[in-house]
């Protein structure tokens, strides 16, 4: 500064910092955004999924029923031979990015350590909502007569 000079504007550290990351702020939250959306609709299909195969398999269940089989056994068969196939999928989901880490850690900076947990949530969460429709479809099937299961509708 030299002696007489004024200073037009003042600019805090924190305002320069906060400036020079706004954008990465806006592509985070709008990615955020986004993945929100997909586990809604990945939700939405799962739900819809389990939903149609029990609906698909209702005869095979009626027949369970009429030779005996509890309500119990029939919702242990269902929650089972839902999240069989799903969690298959987690796997080879979660096997997929531990492949792909590094190839993600290049364009991804700094995010190496914490995508295995971020990619083990997500898969959690699918198989939450696996779980709770094939209880809901189990708790509807086993609730049936089995005359009703067996009838064509």
């Amino acid at each position: 500064l030299l002696p007489g000079e004024t200073i037009q504007a003042f600019r805090t550290v924190r305002d320069i910092v906060e400036q020079e990351y706004a954008l990465q702020r806006l592509l985070a939250s709008t990615l955020l955004w986004f993945a929100v959306v997909a586990m809604a609709v990945a939700s939405v299909g799962v739900c819809a999924a389990v939903s149609q195969v029990w609906l698909h398999r209702r005869h095979e269940l009626g027949v369970r029923i009429h030779l005996g089989a509890t309500p119990r056994q029939i919702m242990w068969l269902v929650v089972a031979d839902t999240l069989r196939p799903c969690a298959l999928g987690c796997v080879g989901g979660f096997a997929t990015c531990v492949a792909a880490q590094s190839l993600l850690e290049a364009y991804l900076d700094g995010m190496g350590a914490s995508y295995g947990a971020l990619a083990a949530s997500a898969a959690c969460a699918v198989m939450t909502v696996a779980a709770a429709a094939g209880y809901v479809a189990a708790v509807r099937m086993a609730q049936r007569y089995p005359v009703s299961l067996l009838r064509d509708s």
